[in-house]
């Protein structure tokens, strides 16, 4: 699969805080590393990949800005950075 380059026209990502850029980078890894190996056979199947749930947590997907409870207090861009790559 070729290495996904996404379409920024205005240059948003020099906008970007270095954490952003750092939790952007890390849900597009884990998208490449973990749902596109089972997403395409989930969508003919008619299914959700279960398994991904646990490893989208692991990976701070749920509630990232929030701050304590073992969530990664990102701020929101980070959140629909990571949103934009699921």
């Amino acid at each position: 699969m070729y290495p996904y380059t996404p379409l920024d026209y205005f240059d948003l990502a020099a906008q970007l805080t270095p954490e952003e850029h750092a939790v952007w980078a890390r849900a597009r890894q884990f998208v490449d590393d973990e749902v596109l190996p089972c997403i395409t056979q989930a969508h003919r199947d008619a299914i959700f990949p279960e398994t991904l749930v646990p490893r989208m947590g692991a990976a701070g997907f749920f509630a990232p800005f929030l701050e304590g409870y073992g969530c990664l207090g990102a701020s929101h861009v980070a959140y629909g950075l990571m949103m934009q790559e699921l």
